[in-house]
């Protein structure tokens, strides 16, 4: 990993010795801006400064141009493939939400920007009949919520309520007759009954309902000539937390560039405050996503008794965030990370909270299960849906951040912490380590 750092061409300019001609440049004062909150896209210069929109001076800025960049893209990418809207598969969690919420919000930016004829007329021809928004949406989103045994009360109405806000074309389809048929095969095939507790045949019995709920959607998406969005974000997308052929089918991947932190943050400013300079009906709170980021992120695939959830099956969101910032973007190594690890565990971070009470061994172990699915889990993210590059960094290999398929595991850098663990400190470790390469 140090090589990797530091191996790639840096240019110092300050100290180069060329001769670079260094002419200072300022930019021009400019008045300070009057802010509007007129809808009208109609915005003249005003003689004494620039005139824009609320959003754009918004505490919250960060999350208005995600919904902004969002939104347009996804009008964009069915106007230039021409195709006819979107199919989400609708769980009832935060991530399909938040796809299905970013699609109707580029119908309500595009019908505040272009007026509906002239929208409808970009952006979906075919469409001739309609009345209002609510029945562009109705036409251009389909939603699907596929319930199986493991399946609770609170995901079906929460994909109901989402639904609903966004007048999608909702349907119920049972998968568990599908799944069940599938485990019968198999179990006749093995010649036994598969078990929970078995790690492995837990993990297939967890794939399957994935895949399942796949040819449905797919069915619907061919069926009405609409993209399958394909809903994984960047954090699952690190670590493979998703199933191939399930949850990862489809031909779009609108929010596989972010981290799942913000996405639950920016369904919490959606439901607690939302944006202006819109149509009505996306204007202000949306306090129907108080079901989505009410719940704790959970797949769903376990029986109810294992009280299975994201975090509990990985770790906390906001480690594997700081870990995979730390990974991919800074270039650092296993031994670094756990290192800064607990720094952050004793002097605190501003973007990850650890416990005091927190060991040194769970240190390890999150560094050591982020680095191991990391790099076991490339030829998943060698599949993924295309996404749009919306942060600092993302991890489509096509467009960022390429990784071997086959690779070590990062055995050798691993294995650094557990020797390190041996010593007072891993700054101890490191100057034993240096004394060592010098003899």
């Amino acid at each position: 990993m140090q090589q990797v750092r530091t191996a790639s061409f840096q240019p110092d300019i300050a100290n180069e010795n060329t001769n670079v001609i260094d002419w200072p440049f300022f930019y021009p004062p400019v008045a300070s801006p009057i802010v509007s909150c007129t809808v009208s896209s109609d915005m003249a210069l005003s003689p004494d400064g620039v005139q824009v929109v609320a959003w754009e001076v918004s505490p919250n800025l960060k999350f208005e141009e995600f919904l902004r960049a969002e939104g347009l893209a996804l009008m964009d990418y069915i106007r230039k493939s021409h195709t006819k809207g979107y199919v989400v598969s609708l769980s009832g969690g935060a991530d399909s939400a938040a796809c299905t919420l970013l699609a109707a919000y580029g119908v309500y930016l595009g019908v505040t920007e272009l007026g509906m004829d002239a929208f409808v007329k970009k952006y979906c021809p075919h469409i001739t009949k309609f009345d209002g928004v609510q029945s562009l949406l109705n036409q251009l989103l389909t939603t699907a919520y596929q319930p199986s045994a493991q399946s609770g009360q609170e995901t079906r109405d929460a994909a109901a309520t989402t639904a609903a806000r966004f007048s999608t074309k909702h349907s119920i389809f049972d998968v568990e007759p599908a799944i069940q048929s599938y485990i019968a095969g198999a179990e006749k095939t093995l010649g036994h009954k598969l078990d929970w507790n078995n790690p492995t045949e837990s993990m297939s019995l967890e794939n399957v309902q994935a895949r399942a709920r796949s040819p449905y959607v797919w069915m619907l998406a061919n069926l009405e000539g609409k993209i399958l969005i394909t809903t994984s974000n960047r954090s699952e997308a690190a670590v493979g937390y998703a199933t191939m052929d399930g949850d990862t089918s489809g031909c779009l991947a609108p929010i596989a560039g972010v981290d799942k932190p913000t996405i639950i943050k920016f369904l919490e400013f959606m439901e607690t405050i939302g944006t202006a300079n819109i149509i009505a009906h996306g204007r202000g709170p949306q306090s129907c996503l108080r079901v989505i980021t009410k719940q704790k992120p959970k797949a769903e695939l376990k029986p109810a008794s294992f009280a299975q959830t994201d975090e509990g099956d990985l770790m906390p969101y906001t480690v594997l965030n700081y870990v995979e910032n730390l990974m991919i973007q800074d270039r650092r190594g296993p031994l670094d990370i756990y290192e800064l690890l607990l720094e952050a565990r004793s002097h605190g971070h501003c973007s990850v909270h650890i416990s005091p009470q927190t060991t040194d061994e769970q240190l390890e172990a999150w560094v050591r299960k982020f680095f191991t699915l990391f790099a076991r889990n490339q030829w998943k993210r060698e599949r993924h849906a295309p996404s749009f590059h919306l942060d600092s960094r993302n991890l489509d290999p096509r467009t960022w951040c390429r990784s071997p398929i086959l690779n070590a595991g990062y055995r050798e850098e691993l294995a650094e912490i557990a020797e390190a663990r041996k010593f007072d400190s891993v700054a101890a470790y490191r100057a034993t380590q240096q004394l060592r390469s010098t003899k």
